[in-house]
């Protein structure tokens, strides 16, 4: 939470000197702003004994799962929110500022995933699915901070529907 309160910190003093940082300095905030890595460490809480000490110490050092995954989250944000949120910075203006992009982090979740660490896969498979539902949230638009009829209808599947089934 610290991490996060500090990179929103630092987005703000961009923000307000009107400063458009270099696609890496942007990243190494943006990946914290976005919240990704605190969901992923509070995902954990819920997996009972295999979310040990160790699990938490490894997620909070920046594994590269949690990396590409979190960059997923940042981009699709970025990406639908470009035009709506236009005077805050994002990958977008800092892409078209310095032009240069990196691919490799598109293949550290398969890397990971292929020579995992000794962190346990059911671990490794809630940072997966959470890329997932931010993928969801983001593909047809900002259906996380706009709610519209994808995600009510989504929602209304999985808890209403699902319960008069059972």
């Amino acid at each position: 939470m610290k991490r996060l309160v500090q990179a929103y910190l630092v987005e703000a003093k961009w923000f307000n000197k009107n400063y458009t940082p270099t696609v890496d300095e942007y990243m190494s905030i943006a990946l914290l702003s976005c919240g990704y890595p605190l969901l992923t460490i509070t995902a954990f809480v819920g997996v009972g004994d295999i979310a040990t000490t160790e699990a938490f110490d490894w997620a909070s050092k920046d594994p590269k799962i949690l990396r590409a995954a979190s960059m997923i989250c940042r981009l699709m944000d970025d990406i639908v929110s470009h035009e709506v949120y236009d005077k805050l910075v994002s990958a977008i203006e800092c892409y078209m500022k310095q032009n240069v992009i990196s691919q490799q982090e598109a293949r550290d979740i398969n890397e990971e995933c292929l020579r995992p660490s000794n962190v346990l896969m059911p671990l490794f498979i809630r940072v997966i699915n959470l890329a997932r539902v931010i993928d969801y949230f983001y593909t047809d638009g900002d259906e996380y901070t706009h709610v519209g009829e994808l995600m009510k209808s989504s929602i209304k599947s999985m808890l209403i529907d699902y319960v008069k089934i059972l």
